[in-house]
């Protein structure tokens, strides 16, 4: 009786910590969507950065003082640890905001795949030092694998005020991979709408 008594605790204690895990990724992942959308309404060149400490600065890591008005504010979520033992396979979604003077020049969001064999993963770039001067398009480059059938990097550049058109897609990483179990793998599972980035060039 002992024995089944110790076998019936410790699949109670299993299930509540697997329950307590998938809950906490669940509010991982509703941090992550809020990150990327106060991301995009940072605009280069225009956002202060009281509004950077007010959005990101208590949930960030990186100078979140910033008492000489030039840092980076960064804010990270993974997948769930279980899922990253089993599958020996990290998922990575990354914010990050650049301040000069006071004033955000720089932000970046990222969503990479990490495993055994290597990465893949997509990224997004608005600065208003890029050399993509053009709203109405991106300067986008596509890596992809040896056999050159499947894309393994993406990185777009934006001005700072791209138009919504462009815009939209750019930031449609699916950040549902953060949930447990995905088995979010290639470019199309974490960025399904690159192919809609204007003026794509493949290296």
């Amino acid at each position: 009786m002992k024995t089944k008594a110790l076998v019936l605790l410790l699949v109670v204690v299993v299930a509540a910590i697997a329950l307590a895990t998938i809950l906490y990724q669940r509010h991982r992942y509703n941090e992550a969507v809020r990150s990327l959308a106060i991301l995009q309404r940072m605009t280069p060149g225009r956002t202060q950065i009281g509004e950077v400490k007010e959005a990101l600065g208590n949930d960030s890591s990186g100078s979140r003082s910033c008492p000489s008005g030039t840092c980076a504010f960064t804010r990270s979520f993974e997948n769930m640890w279980l899922e990253r033992l089993i599958f020996r396979k990290s998922l990575i979604f990354a914010v990050d905001v650049s301040v000069e003077q006071g004033v955000v020049t720089n932000t970046n969001a990222s969503l990479k795949v990490i495993g055994p064999d290597g990465w893949v993963g997509a990224a997004v770039l608005r600065s208003q030092h890029t050399a993509c001067k053009n709203p109405e398009s991106s300067c986008t480059s596509v890596n992809v694998s040896e056999d050159r059938r499947n894309p393994i990097r993406v990185v777009s550049r934006f001005t700072a005020e791209p138009l919504r058109e462009i815009q939209r897609p750019a930031y449609d990483f699916d950040l549902e991979c953060l949930l447990p179990f995905r088995r979010c793998a290639t470019i199309d599972d974490i960025y399904p709408e690159w192919k809609q980035l204007p003026y794509p060039l493949q290296k």
